[in-house]
């Protein structure tokens, strides 16, 4: 699609313009297993994505080694489209996610979010990008047979890509630099098993993961810190998640079929970000910005069967998700959208040592009724993973 100016852009609509991804809209599910449950993992996460998901859960890895690489779609902020209706995303591909972990300890390298904004510039308003990455480090550990602990320390990374300014197609490459900081997060899990002389018993867990904001924020560019409130550029989200996951067994016998549900509800509080556009007033064209520390409400459920034969040699997996994002405090007209919905499925073969997963995630991104050349969109990503145990 073609690209065109905001200036353009903003004659054409009566009351707002704008160029911000509503914050949350710009998270992409890291693990491709997790992706297929529509991120229902935090009381349901049995591989190294429990680095992001909930680390206690490392502590019931035991003596086994794995190693994981995911590669796939992820979502980004574009601004494309023609005078009267425009697009905010699109995907891209990347590795979304790289992981090793034995006996509690992980590391990993996870591409969660892309972000959008228009933030103040001297007078005028300025389009930024914000590629976020982060490098975790994670322990879990049983405190009891029943209760596992886990904490991770973050070191987060976020490149800004200045884009354009608002009176003009000039790039502002200068003021283009990366932001560095930290966050950490404490876990707890619980697991209990009934029927325990089954192959596959009776299995409940419930989680809970604490995930910092990102904190000590500092840039590498000076003139970056000269040309923007960098208090108000997006970065990481404090979230509180907890949730519960049930597996049964359905069928023993040569092969064994065995049902897992999962439920994840999130709490997510970003700080207070800058959403700018422009306006019309008496035919002539002005720069606005609006303040808001976005809060959301996530909800996710997902749905697993494991069909594994008698010799164990190799297992396939199916799963379906489907979840629910909501901002909960506040409707400005300058966040394009209210939150999303999606539906996902996914599946895994494991052989011998060997597990391949792929997921794919529908996403209907919905639009903010006080835009009115934005309605809602969808994005379709998919995702796959090797992972390596041993």
């Amino acid at each position: 699609m073609k690209k065109f100016s905001l200036t353009a852009l903003a004659v054409v609509i009566a009351t707002t313009c704008f160029d911000s991804v509503a914050v949350e809209d710009g998270f992409s599910v890291p693990g491709t297993r997790a992706m297929g449950l529509s991120g229902a993992a935090v009381a349901n996460v049995v591989d190294s994505s429990a680095i992001w998901y909930n680390p206690a859960a490392l502590g019931l890895v035991g003596d086994y080694a794995d190693l994981t690489v995911e590669y796939g779609d992820f979502i980004s902020a574009d601004l494309a489209g023609n005078s009267s209706e425009i697009s905010l995303y699109s995907t891209k591909q990347d590795i979304k996610y790289a992981a090793f972990s034995y006996k509690g300890f992980g590391i990993a390298y996870f591409k969660p979010y892309q972000w959008g904004q228009q933030v103040s510039h001297n007078g005028d308003l300025i389009r930024v990008k914000s590629d976020y990455k982060e490098l975790k480090l994670s322990y879990g550990f049983g405190l009891t047979d029943n209760i596992y602990l886990g904490a991770g320390i973050d070191l987060i990374n976020i490149d800004d890509e200045f884009v354009q300014s608002f009176t003009s197609l000039a790039e502002h490459a200068d003021a283009n630099g990366a932001r560095t900081g930290y966050g950490y997060a404490v876990a707890a899990l619980g697991n209990w098993r009934f029927l325990e002389t089954s192959k596959h018993p009776v299995t409940i867990k419930a989680g809970v993961n604490f995930r910092s904001s990102t904190q000590g924020l500092e840039s590498d560019s000076k003139e970056q810190a000269d040309a923007v409130n960098q208090d108000t550029l997006a970065s990481r989200p404090e979230s509180m998640s907890y949730g519960v996951s049930a597996g049964l067994p359905l069928i023993q016998s040569d092969i064994s079929v065995n049902l897992n549900f999962s439920a994840h509800f999130e709490k997510l509080k970003y700080g207070l970000l800058e959403f700018g556009g422009a306006e019309i007033r008496n035919n002539s064209l002005y720069p606005v910005s609006e303040y808001l520390a976005p809060e959301y409400d996530k909800q996710a459920f997902g749905l697993e069967v494991d069909v594994t034969p008698s010799s164990d040699v190799f297992g396939l997996t199916l799963r379906a998700g489907s979840s629910k994002t909501d901002l909960t405090n506040g409707n400005i007209r300058l966040i394009p959208s209210n939150g999303y919905e999606s539906q996902s499925v996914g599946a895994g073969l494991s052989f011998s040592n060997i597990l391949l997963d792929v997921a794919m995630e529908k996403r209907n991104i919905l639009a903010n009724p006080l835009i009115t050349n934005f309605s809602d969109e969808e994005e379709t990503m998919s995702s796959a993973s090797v992972s390596i145990v041993w």
